[in-house]
């Protein structure tokens, strides 16, 4: 489905930063990091999307006595939807249009469907064309089902969950889900599974959040931001040169990862991974290749791959060198490649140990929750970043962050607790710490027992040599 064209209304320009001078041996990872720029082009930049080319579906996973006050806020949310929009209901009183289909939104069909929403009749998610799959696997197979008649430029789907269903065989459902539509999120007050509410939202390319009771407006601005989409689906180009191996290409920015990359069929060496809701702004990915080095030629640049999206190429290069060149402070803050992927790098390795210690404290096992809650301790001190440090705290007491070292707590706020996984947190991306660094930002030696300031370009403490990175 994806191209990686030039998009209606945007210009992309692209930069990628990588350990440039290291010293060559036999299956040596190179680490990159990939900036992806999207700027409005065109006579019409803060344009909106026209509502027929949006598909929105309501999907439902809700407690049949859930209170009135859940039931009115998704009838206002139907109510509120633009016209021409084409839209359905899924999983309440029957869905709707009762036939199956989609309908055209307008002040009949927006009024019936809020009436059924507000009945009496019982929650049902039903399976795709008859199957028996239940729960969000069931409301996801049901959305593919619907979306696949309507093949407009943007489909999204709205999932709402209490957790009241089972989750169904979700993995399997999301793989034929992914880049059919995107899906957002809405955890209604219940039993919520986090897990499987986030594992649904990344991979569908959407956000997750909490839904207040009356959640009308929260779930309209949420359509609204698709109609402020340039391009719903580009994707991003990998062209290896001979003998150079694909370890990894993920996206890193955000709430957003996106593991997705697939080779390209009939083109040894190209791989395609699939990018979604492009709008004004900036992504940034890791990318880790593997390459043979030390048959290769020195004090060269030469180049290993190259990247394009939508109407930009740039190549990834990398220079070989036995004894890599110094480089003053100066040179280190403003222009050093490695400073920008080892950020890059820690920030995802910070994203993935405090996701994988929420969930193992979720899941009550606390020696795997003390281990990656640890190792998110270390990369947020060393980081600078302290909202991770409070989401710990949440759950344990940090005895020593430099050291990673935490205690669970005997007990602790499981509803908080699922919330946090739910939300998750923006680290922000390598860019954005370098942008902070620059503007001063504190860095101090990790020791407990020195804590002195250390500039930014320092790789050891001058007061007691600590190592600073």
């Amino acid at each position: 489905m994806g191209t990686s064209a030039a998009a209606p209304g945007l210009s992309f320009d692209l930069h990628v930063e990588t350990r440039r001078e290291r010293t060559p041996r036999p299956g040596t990872v190179v680490k990159a990091v990939l900036q992806a720029e999207a700027r409005a082009v065109g006579a019409d930049p803060t344009g909106e999307l026209p509502a027929a080319h949006l598909a929105v579906a309501l999907a439902v996973d809700l407690a049949p006595d859930r209170d009135p006050g859940t039931r009115e806020a998704l009838a206002h949310t139907l109510l509120a939807l633009p016209d021409g929009a084409s839209f359905a209901l899924i999983g309440t009183g029957g869905g709707y249009p009762f036939d199956g289909g989609w309908a055209v939104a307008d002040a009949d069909t927006r009024g019936e469907a809020a009436f059924t929403a507000v009945s009496r009749k019982p929650y049902d998610p039903p399976g795709a064309q008859g199957a028996q799959d239940t729960g969000l696997a069931g409301l996801l197979a049901a959305a593919r089902a619907r979306f696949a008649v309507r093949p407009l430029p943007v489909r999204h789907l709205l999932l709402f969950s209490d957790g009241t269903a089972p989750v169904g065989p979700l993995d399997d459902e999301i793989a034929r889900c992914a880049g059919e539509f995107t899906c957002d999120v809405l955890a209604v007050s219940g039993s919520w599974d986090p897990h499987a509410l986030v594992t649904v939202a990344r991979n569908l390319y959407g956000e997750r959040g909490l839904a207040p009771e009356a959640f009308a407006p929260y779930a309209t601005s949420l359509i609204a931001a698709r109609r402020r989409i340039r391009s719903p689906e580009l994707t991003l180009e990998l062209t290896l040169r001979t003998g150079v191996r694909l370890l990894e290409l993920q996206e890193t920015e955000g709430q957003l990862l996106s593991t997705a990359v697939r080779p390209n069929p009939g083109r040894p060496g190209r791989y395609q991974l699939p990018t979604y809701q492009w709008d004004v702004g900036r992504r940034e990915y890791l990318l880790q290749l593997g390459v043979d080095a030390h048959t290769e030629p020195l004090g060269v640049d030469l180049q290993l791959a190259s990247v394009a999206l939508g109407d930009a190429v740039t190549p990834v290069v990398v220079r070989w060198e036995t004894r890599p060149r110094l480089m003053s402070a100066e040179e280190r803050v403003s222009t050093d490649d490695n400073l920008t992927v080892t950020l890059a790098d820690a920030l995802g390795r910070l994203r993935q140990e405090l996701d994988r210690g929420q969930l193992a404290a979720h899941r009550n096992r606390r020696d795997s929750a003390e281990r990656h809650l640890g190792a998110a301790a270390q990369l947020a001190h060393q980081l600078g970043i302290s909202w991770p440090l409070d989401r710990i705290r949440a759950i344990a007491d940090i005895d020593d962050a430099a050291r990673g070292i935490v205690r669970l707590h005997e007990s602790y706020d499981q509803d908080r607790l699922r919330a946090d996984i739910l939300t998750g947190g923006d680290a922000g991306t390598a860019q954005d710490l370098l942008r902070d660094y620059a503007h001063g930002v504190e860095r101090r030696c990790p020791r407990p027992s020195c804590r002195k300031l250390v500039g930014l370009p320092a790789a050891y403490c001058i007061t007691c040599g600590e190592r600073l990175r």
